[in-house]
């Protein structure tokens, strides 16, 4: 309980958006610069459409040179669905992502997925990637607020980060998505969750948009949490 964990996305996160196209030259060095700075964990790409999301078009390419850009550091893949995460094994990805938006208009805006089908769709994400030998993180999007629905009950994330570990996810991620949350809002949902997703599991990622985040991560980690997300120069966001 000693020992933080800082998995950097600025990679996935951080690039998907980003107007300025980078090569993946630049990404596997951004990745190599991230270990070499001292992280252990960082999240390399995302296996989504290209037409979609065209930042992420080489993540295969990326993942195979990730082992001699960064060796020894432990990578994962964002896989939306299991022809995703087929595509990210065939590249040679070792750890999985799945994202589940807490909320039903969340989803049918961000994947145009009811809220139970894209609980059934990461669900069999996380078991293919079990199956395959492959670690799992879940990701629980817009876990304290959502920009369509407002603030988000925490019964509802907590009950969704339960079928996520049901299905097999190593770690749950709870994910303040638009930075909207206080710190006494972490404080509230990881208290909520504490009975049903052990805190060895649990981690946050948090975004400063109202300028809570660090504030937001000293509320986890007094709540024992020792897993973050992070995001180089705090580039990044929904």
């Amino acid at each position: 309980m000693d020992t933080v964990l800082i998995t950097d996305v600025a990679p996935r996160d951080g690039l998907q958006n980003q107007p300025v196209h980078l090569s993946t030259a630049a990404k596997l060095e951004l990745i190599r610069l991230l270990q070499a700075a001292g992280l252990q964990s960082v999240e390399v790409a995302s296996f989504v459409s290209p037409k979609a999301v065209p930042q992420m078009a080489d993540a295969a390419d990326v993942v195979a040179g990730v082992a001699q850009a960064a060796p020894g550091l432990r990578t994962s893949v964002l896989t939306p669905n299991v022809k995703g995460l087929q595509r990210a094994i065939e590249a040679g990805a070792r750890e999985a992502a799945v994202v589940l938006s807490a909320t039903e208009t969340m989803n049918q805006r961000n994947i145009n997925m009811s809220l139970a089908t894209a609980t059934a769709v990461s669900q069999e994400t996380v078991r293919a990637a079990k199956a395959a030998g492959l670690a799992a993180r879940a990701y629980i999007a817009v876990a304290v607020e959502c920009p369509f629905e407002g603030l988000v009950a925490p019964a509802v994330v907590v009950a969704l980060a339960e079928q996520m570990l049901a299905a097999g996810a190593d770690e749950i991620v709870f994910a303040d998505t638009i930075g909207a949350a206080s710190p006494g809002q972490v404080r509230t949902l990881l208290q909520a969750a504490a009975p049903s997703v052990p805190i060895g599991q649990t981690a946050v990622h948090l975004h400063d948009t109202r300028g809570f985040g660090v504030a937001g991560a000293w509320a986890a980690l007094e709540c024992g949490v020792r897993r973050f997300d992070a995001s180089v120069g705090g580039i990044g966001g929904c």
